[in-house]
């Protein structure tokens, strides 16, 4: 089932509560980040004031961008917002770039049905324009949290943002199947994957999920995610990202076997799971089970200098499904690429 985003979250911050947490420096000086011990926030002295309940497109204060809410991304229970977690030092390059008097595009901001008002797009603008203390313009118009979410998607594909905070905020069926795997404890993946906010290195990222399970359902190799993404809808089966997850676990897990869960090691082991499983015109009943028994027995330590060429290490894992099965049944990789 497709996770729930339209609605709101108490916990969601303020721009001033995350400029808070930005010290004070001379933005003359360079662009390091430096250690912030001593030196008070760049929101000392600023009021916030109520940011103005109309739409359109006018300039706005720092006072009155303070007051902005940040849908900022949650993973718990179910996935709330869509903004990426702020950087310090992208919002002191923007703010030096005000302070330049280089011209900014629009911030876009969304009134929400609790009539407040939320940044739908400029997360970075607004921080920069309070540590600079100069006005910025804005776009204004009352949406549902769907319709900012979706807006912010759709922007964030003309953009290099980081590939797990658009994952996300789609609504593909690989997007949605990943969003369900990170909030269902009894989801397939739900034990191999985490958001890079959750603290764990035993577990891939959503982005290293979506590229080795869309190159497994949508029967692909070496595309990227973007283009997993936007494949026909009826493309997608849920029982083959499922039965994925069950091939993947087979190897055990970072902990347990850290070669094979390298990002490159993935990509090959889920090659190897088309050839074998999607390409292959002689697949049995029972080979899910072999694979389960069989290739666990795969020693990525024999293949150090493969560890980053998926296609090669592929090859070498269908090499080793190939072993003690008669001639008709083997598969050849090298006849798909």
């Amino acid at each position: 089932m497709p996770v729930a985003k339209d609605q709101l979250s108490p916990t969601w911050p303020t721009v001033f509560e995350l400029a808070s947490t930005i010290a004070q420096m001379d933005l003359s000086k360079g662009s390091t980040d430096r250690g912030s011990r001593n030196r008070p926030p760049v929101t000392q002295g600023l009021i916030p004031q109520e940011f103005p309940d109309k739409e359109g497109y006018y300039s706005v204060t720092p006072e009155q961008i303070a007051s902005l809410r940040v849908p900022t991304i949650e993973v718990n229970g179910d996935i709330r917002g869509f903004q990426r977690a702020k950087e310090n030092i992208h919002a002191r390059k923007i703010a030096r770039a005000i302070l330049a008097g280089e011209e900014m595009p629009p911030m876009m901001i969304s009134i929400f049905p609790d009539g407040r008002a939320y940044v739908d797009d400029g997360q970075h603008r607004a921080l920069g324009a309070v540590i600079a203390r100069k006005p910025i313009e804005v776009v204004v118009k009352r949406r549902t949290v769907e319709q900012a979410r979706k807006l912010f998607a759709n922007q964030s594909r003309a953009r290099k943002l980081k590939s797990d905070d658009t994952l996300l905020t789609g609504d593909s069926p690989l997007e949605l199947y990943i969003q369900d795997a990170l909030t269902s404890d009894n989801h397939a993946w739900s034990a191999m994957v985490t958001t890079s906010s959750g603290g764990q290195t035993n577990k891939m990222s959503p982005t290293s999920m979506a590229i080795i399970v869309g190159s497994y359902v949508f029967n692909t190799l070496n595309q990227g995610t973007n283009f997993l993404c936007t494949r026909p809808v009826e493309q997608w089966d849920d029982r083959k990202g499922d039965q994925l997850a069950k091939l993947i676990q087979a190897f055990g897990t970072k902990t347990t076997n850290p070669l094979a869960f390298r990002a490159r090691s993935l990509r090959a082991i889920s090659h190897a799971a088309v050839y074998i499983f999607q390409r292959n015109k002689n697949v049995q009943k029972g080979d899910v089970e072999r694979w389960l028994k069989h290739m666990p027995m795969f020693d990525f330590t024999k293949f150090p200098h493969l560890l980053n060429k998926e296609n090669e290490l592929a090859a070498k894992l269908v090499e080793h499904w190939n072993k003690r099965l008669p001639e008709a049944r083997r598969v050849e990789p090298w006849n798909f690429r």
